[in-house]
């Protein structure tokens, strides 16, 4: 009976403590977002400059709203911004019915349906507008995440300290704003975890089937579904397949149906089963390209802004480095463990591919930070791997915090280099 108690007092510290988290970090997100629209000039609205006369001086100054009661304040209209107006645009008037041999501008194929066909779903319930219902949902599906994320460092034996430190970083990630905005990173990470936590408890139906679902939010959900045909392969040994395995064959055809049916919608409504690959080269200016060569060409020819400005170089640099040089540390700390261990080897070539294969989709650096922000596994080995070295895991908290606050007010002021 007793230790019944204190595992329902665990259980409850451990919820207040996560939506404590939640609620603080969306709380500060929609503070710095206020903050920079009434300080910071919109990226794209020319700014208006005030000529102040002094006793000795004449200046020329950004114009800023002095009554408290004038002050711009957030909407929900505020966070529809860049993919998010292509996502709400789908749940809103369904997808772009061109035929793809035709010349066409750019259509909204590349955007994958699982999200806005929720958005689409609660908004018809609801009554309210798409961008509501999708910033609320894009909070609740990292609410869920938090919980899920939470179960799995304890499951790779991280202390409660540790797993804390691991879900506080994964909040304030830099481009933390895409969880709380009407994108599918949130939906892609619940997602993600839930497929990883159902496959380690060897649930392989729902492990399969949250794989498949992953695999219509983003084209990173083939990654999910590696992992699960990977536990199974390493636990059950089916490389020697027998009879009484049949019913994970059908799991498996089971997680493919989404994308098979997404597919074959786009053939019927395009005239081409791979659209969304596609119309990537059409008209996204988006290529496959050998990985890291968009790194290297950064180390060759450094630059700040590029790419008419959808791109900060320099940012997403840093922030790239931040992950590569965790990962390859956890890799050199713990290799007498994972080179003895299939377990870990899995775990840790599944995160690696959810790091590295943004890097091959595209000649530059631009939405690097906020492709690598759902690599969860880099979160857990961060706590692994400085749990002794608190100057270096706070430097790690000081930066992703300061990122993290830059990038909220330049997504709330329209910069284009955040997306």
């Amino acid at each position: 009976m007793e230790s019944l108690l204190l595992k329902a007092k665990s259980n409850t510290q451990v919820l207040i403590f996560l939506l404590s988290l939640f609620v603080i970090t969306r709380i500060l997100l929609y503070f710095a977002g206020f903050l920079g629209m009434n300080l910071f000039p919109n990226y794209q609205i020319p700014p208006d400059y005030t000529v102040v006369q002094g006793h000795d001086f004449t200046s020329s100054q950004l114009s800023i709203q002095t009554d408290i009661s004038q002050l711009k304040k957030p909407s929900f209209e505020d966070l529809r911004k860049f993919d998010s107006v292509w996502y709400l645009g789908i749940a809103e008037n369904g997808y772009d019915t061109y035929n793809i041999s035709e010349p066409h501008p750019s259509a909204n194929w590349v955007f994958f349906p699982l999200y806005p066909l929720l958005v689409f779903l609660v908004e018809s319930i609801s009554k309210y507008d798409a961008t509501v219902v999708g910033s609320v949902l894009s909070n609740l599906f990292l609410l869920v995440s938090l919980f899920y994320f939470y179960g799995i460092c304890l499951k790779r034996g991280l202390k409660q300290e540790h797993a804390q430190v691991a879900v506080l970083l994964l909040l304030v990630f830099p481009t933390a704003i895409f969880y709380a905005v009407p994108y599918t990173e949130s939906l892609f990470l619940m997602l993600s975890l839930m497929t990883v936590y159902y496959a380690m408890q060897k649930r392989y139906f729902l492990a399969f089937l949250f794989g498949g679902l992953s695999a219509v939010t983003r084209n990173l959900g083939f990654v999910n579904l590696f992992f699960v045909v990977g536990t199974l392969l390493i636990e059950h040994r089916l490389y020697r397949f027998k009879w009484k395995d049949t019913k994970y064959l059908g799991y498996a055809i089971m997680s493919a149906l989404p994308l098979a049916g997404y597919l074959l919608y786009m053939k019927w409504l395009t005239g081409d089963l791979l659209a969304p690959i596609t119309e990537q080269s059409i008209n996204w200016y988006r290529k496959t390209v050998a990985p890291f060569s968009n790194y290297i060409h950064f180390i060759q020819k450094p630059y700040f802004s590029g790419n008419g400005g959808w791109e900060n170089g320099l940012l997403a640099f840093i922030i790239a480095n931040a992950v590569l040089v965790i990962f390859a540390a956890f890799l050199i700390m713990r290799w007498k463990e994972i080179r003895r261990n299939a377990h870990e080897w899995l775990f840790f070539a599944y995160g690696l591919l959810l790091m590295l294969i943004p890097f091959a989709s595209a000649e530059f650096l631009q939405s690097i930070p906020r492709y690598v922000m759902v690599a969860f596994p880099f979160y857990i080995y961060f706590a692994d791997v400085l749990k002794n070295n608190k100057p270096l895991q706070m430097f790690y908290f000081m930066m992703f915090f300061l990122l993290h606050i830059v990038y909220a007010i330049c997504y709330f002021n329209g910069y284009f280099f955040v997306v």
